[in-house]
Parts: C-alpha cells; sequence; structure tokens
C-alpha cells in the first residue's frame, strides 16, 4: 500500500485513535460543541429568566437573589375581590379586572419591598390604631364594618393589611420629601416615582397572557405609568 494514501491518523479524547481526521478538524468540532453548550445553557437560562412557575402569575426579584411569588390562588382571590367592589360601590374606571387585579397586588409587593430596602417598618400598634380609625372614619358601626368586609369578599387581616400599606406608602413618601422645600416636594416625588416605576417593573416577571405596563414582559409603559406612584386606594 502506499504510504502517501493512508489517512492521517489523529489522537482522539481519551487515546482513541481517529483515522482520517486531521487534528485541527478535532480541535475545531471540540470548540465548535464546547460553544454549542454554552449557547444551549444561556438560552435555557435566558427561557428560566423570562417564565414564571406553574401557579404562579408573577415573580418580582426581590434582591439578594430571594423571589417574592404572586400566587395564582391569590390573583384569583384578588379578582373575585375587585368585581365585589365594583358592584358593591359601583366605581370602575374601565380597567379589565385582571389587569387592575395585578396592578394592586403588584403595587403592594413593590411598595413592601421598596419600604424593607429603605429600612421602613411600621409597629403592628401603629397599624392597629390606623386600622381602627378607619373603621370609625367610614362604617358607623362594627356590624357594618363586617358587612361590608362580607359584601366584597374581603377579610379583616386582608383589610388590615391593606392599611399597613398605605403606611409604608406614607412613609416612602416622608423619607423622599424629607429636607425638601415645599415648593420642590412635587418635583422630588416625580422623579423618584419615575426612577421607583423603571426599577421594580425591570424586576418583574408576569405570567404570559397576564402581563402588564408593570411586567418587564409586557408592553412598553405609557407616558402616563411612567411617573405613577400614588398612593394605594383604601380598600376596607
Amino acid at each position: 500500500m502506499d504510504a502517501s494514501k493512508v489517512p492521517p491518523i489523529s489522537r482522539g479524547g481519551r487515546g482513541q485513535i481517529v483515522r482520517g481526521v486531521p487534528p485541527t478538524c478535532l480541535v475545531v468540532a471540540s470548540v465548535v460543541s464546547i460553544l454549542c453548550v454554552a449557547v444551549a445553557v444561556g438560552a435555557h437560562m435566558a427561557r428560566a429568566a423570562t417564565e414564571v412557575p406553574a401557579g404562579y402569575a408573577a415573580v418580582v426579584r426581590l434582591g439578594r437573589g430571594q423571589p417574592g411569588r404572586l400566587a395564582m390562588r391569590s390573583f384569583d382571590q384578588r379578582k373575585r375581590q375587585v368585581r365585589a367592589e365594583r358592584r358593591v360601590t359601583g366605581v370602575s374606571d374601565g380597567t379589565p379586572v385582571a389587569e387592575e387585579s395585578l396592578r394592586q397586588l403588584l403595587e403592594e409587593m413593590w411598595i413592601e419591598a421598596e419600604a424593607g430596602n429603605r429600612g421602613i417598618h411600621v409597629e403592628s400598634s401603629h397599624v392597629t390604631r390606623a386600622f381602627r380609625r378607619v373603621k370609625r372614619r367610614d362604617f358607623s358601626s362594627v356590624g357594618q364594618f363586617h358587612a361590608y368586609l362580607k359584601s366584597v369578599r374581603l377579610t379583616e387581616g386582608e383589610a388590615r393589611h391593606r392599611v399597613e400599606i398605605q403606611l409604608l406608602f406614607q412613609r416612602i413618601e416622608e423619607l423622599v420629601t424629607e429636607g425638601v422645600p415645599v415648593g420642590h416636594r412635587s418635583v422630588a416625588l416625580r422623579r423618584f416615582s419615575e426612577a421607583y416605576l423603571k426599577r421594580w417593573r425591570s424586576k418583574t416577571i408576569c405570567r404570559a397572557g397576564l402581563a402588564t405596563e408593570r411586567c418587564s414582559n409586557g408592553p412598553s409603559l405609557s407616558s402616563e405609568s411612567s411617573s405613577d406612584f400614588s398612593e394605594p386606594a383604601p380598600r376596607g
């Protein structure tokens, strides 16, 4: 046999001999394989970063690797409450129930997270006093208060939590405007609001089909929404 016609011999991985494959090709193939694996892993990680686990409506990255997860059962419960509140009060701005429910729940999660990042805490006794004031202000009797809660499918604990969210919101506003002249506070709040919404929106991923402007995987922010940091409406 003509030695010039014998295919070159290359040493493959783990001592294997590969006939007819130049060493350069083996190196290129190895590099391509590594790149393909890296691309596949990257694609998987990208999908994981934009997917919401089963049973959840949204995920918010709260920091330190801790996700805040909004369960579908909480979302469904809020939708029932929003429908009931609209029926009882006769008040609606026309926003779809699902969108309004998601907005309320994300708003509460963001405010709690923002307060936590700023070291803001509301004592339980303060929440209790504020809750009592709300009941005395809005209802003529304990019976009327409980009748209202039942009509809007709200528990007393949920109503109390909403009062706590309002108090945290007020503390955040106070901190943002601390030391700012009265005439410049609205500007300070607007600038904070724009940064706040963009920051928390970028950390929020919503289930496909539910994503709104407040979700990083949803529609772009409108000019009206870009500076939206308004006090949560007192519901209950």
